[in-house]
């Protein structure tokens, strides 16, 4: 919004169109029990794989920008997500 404000699709979608959902995170995610003895290793084995996932080169335009390796500007939706 250019205000700082937190911008909720769910909010804006009842608000512009009468659009209510049922949407549930813990549907498509699985909650971390972290009071697990391991949890912090695990949490640190995955900070490790994801850096180097991040790290990896790719020629997908959506993927360097989301890894935060595009240098140009100048492309439109449609090259990055095509």
């Amino acid at each position: 919004s250019g205000r700082g404000d937190a911008w909720d699709q769910f909010v804006i979608n009842k608000k512009k169109f009468g659009v209510t959902t049922s949407f549930d995170e813990n549907e498509y995610t699985t909650v971390l029990d972290k009071s697990t003895p391991d949890f912090k290793e695990k949490e640190m084995a995955a900070a490790k794989i994801a850096a180097e996932i991040e790290g990896k080169s790719t020629k997908n335009l959506h993927m360097k920008s989301e890894r935060g390796q595009l240098q140009e500007s100048g492309y439109d939706e449609e090259d990055m997500f095509s």
